[in-house]
């Protein structure tokens, strides 16, 4: 007769969220990832290395190869426990998974500004919050389109919501006051750029 199998181990182990690295090692039985805050629960994938092993996740018992059950995350440490039990029933290996939900970002910084006509004067700097442009008089509105420095945060031009495709603002001719205001994942921490955008008058030649 064949003695069953000892072997108890974990082939990969794959998520749902957080950074595709560090990489899982089947050798190493404690692994941390951190989790972006909007992040509120993760699902784990456990392969077993012997198809005749059988695994649990926190628990619950889980098809190797197959997710499971949706895992709620809370902030700071999420420990997770991956049992594997060898086809003996008696050797088993068990692999940790922390998953560390970082708090709400603070982060309230632009990393650009794009204007579809005109140039910013001076040039965008992160800790520069005031600036300047001009446009033509044929220019009649201006497509503003502030880029994030944290993908979290959220921005408004004017009190317009500002997505991918940025705020489009009508010009009058003289100075039009543009504020574009940053806020924090964390909903309380904001920061406020402004732009003076100058539309030129028409000029008649005779």
């Amino acid at each position: 007769s064949r003695a069953p199998s000892a072997v108890c181990s974990l082939a990969s182990l794959t998520r749902n969220r957080g950074p595709p690295s560090p990489a899982f090692g089947s050798s190493t039985a404690a692994h941390d990832i951190p989790v972006l805050n909007a992040v509120t629960s993760i699902q784990v994938t456990p392969t077993v290395s012997d198809a005749t092993a059988s695994v649990k996740v926190n628990g619950a018992t889980v098809a190797s190869g197959a997710a499971s059950s949706s895992i709620p995350l809370i902030e700071g440490n999420n420990t997770i426990t991956i049992l594997v039990t060898a086809q003996d029933g008696t050797t088993t290996a068990t692999y940790t998974l922390t998953a560390k939900r970082l708090p709400p970002s603070t982060v309230c910084s632009l990393s650009g500004i794009q204007l579809s006509s005109g140039a910013l004067s001076p040039a965008f700097d992160p800790g520069v919050l005031s600036y300047q442009a001009t446009c033509g008089n044929e220019i009649s509105s201006l497509q503003i389109t502030p880029s994030p420095s944290d993908p979290t945060a959220s921005i408004t031009v004017n009190g317009n919501a500002s997505g991918a495709q940025g705020v489009t603002m009508p010009l009058s001719v003289g100075v039009t006051p543009i504020s574009i205001r940053v806020t924090a994942e964390d909903g309380s921490t904001t920061q406020t750029y402004t732009l003076q955008v100058t539309r030129q008058p028409l000029v008649f030649t005779l």
